[in-house]
């Protein structure tokens, strides 16, 4: 799966809770939201700061744009985000639930940290079950699967 195609399937694919992800597809979410992210963060440093670092109310009108910007990107991606988890548990053969579970887990802070590093190396490093599950069909062998 081509990076283009990961990042378009991430944003098609907004909506549906049905069905199954392949782990490309949450690499090039991920390569792709943490970029631009980190891109928003390096112009607010570089261009958006005017004097100290840790005061936010040091930011220029350009930084007040960017931050906001930033915001705004994140927020779009949220549901997405969510989503994409939910078709992973799925391609893996689990509940899409184990999303929830792993957020309400970040009502305790340590514990909800050590969820995200485990809900993250999970769903990205853990095969897909081969051929269909009750979630649907494998979407490697699915014809057509890269044009939904």
């Amino acid at each position: 799966m081509s990076p283009i195609r990961g990042v378009w399937l991430f944003y098609a694919r907004s909506f549906d809770v049905f069905g199954r992800s392949r782990r490309f597809e949450m690499l090039w979410a991920n390569v792709f939201f943490w970029g631009v992210c980190g891109t928003f963060f390096y112009f607010v440093i570089r261009y958006g700061l005017d004097g100290n670092a840790y005061d936010v109310e040091n930011l220029t009108p350009a930084g007040e744009t960017l931050f906001y910007g930033s915001i705004a990107f994140a927020l779009i991606s949220f549901i997405p985000m969510v989503t994409l988890h939910i078709r992973r548990f799925h391609d893996m053969g689990h509940s899409g639930w184990l999303v929830a579970l792993f957020a309400c887990l970040n009502i305790i802070p340590p514990i909800g940290a050590l969820g995200g590093i485990i809900q993250f190396f999970w769903t990205q490093f853990g095969s897909g079950t081969a051929g269909a599950n009750k979630y649907g069909q494998d979407p490697r062998f699915t014809p057509g699967y890269e044009f939904q």
